[in-house]
C-alpha cells in the first residue's frame, strides 16, 4: 500500500473514499488523523447510518504525513479507496 500511495499522491493532497466498520461509526476518526498527524481533512461528501459510513475526503499535508494517516486509518480497519477529481459529483 505504501508504494501505491507514494505515486498516487498529487502534490501534497489526496482525494480518498474511507468506509467505516460499524464498530467506528461513534468514533471522532476523521478528527483524530488529524490530531495524530499533520494533515488537514476537508469532508467533500458522507453518509452515516447506524450500521454504516463512507466519507470522500480530501487529506491535504506533506507527502510522508499524508501516508502515514493513511496507513493509520487502514489499521484501524477502515477501508480506503482512491478517489480521482472527475469522480466527485
Amino acid at each position: 500500500m505504501i508504494n501505491l500511495l507514494k505515486t498516487m499522491l498529487l502534490g501534497d493532497s489526496m482525494i480518498i473514499k474511507c468506509v467505516f466498520p460499524d464498530r467506528l461509526i461513534q468514533d471522532p476518526v476523521i478528527y483524530q488523523v488529524g490530531y495524530e498527524f499533520d494533515v488537514t481533512t476537508n469532508i467533500r461528501q458522507a453518509k452515516v447510518t447506524s450500521d454504516m459510513g463512507w466519507v470522500i475526503l480530501d487529506i491535504l499535508g506533506e507527502a510522508l504525513e499524508v501516508q502515514k494517516s493513511l496507513e493509520w486509518l487502514a489499521d484501524k480497519g477502515i477501508d480506503i479507496q482512491i478517489i480521482k477529481e472527475e469522480d466527485i459529483i
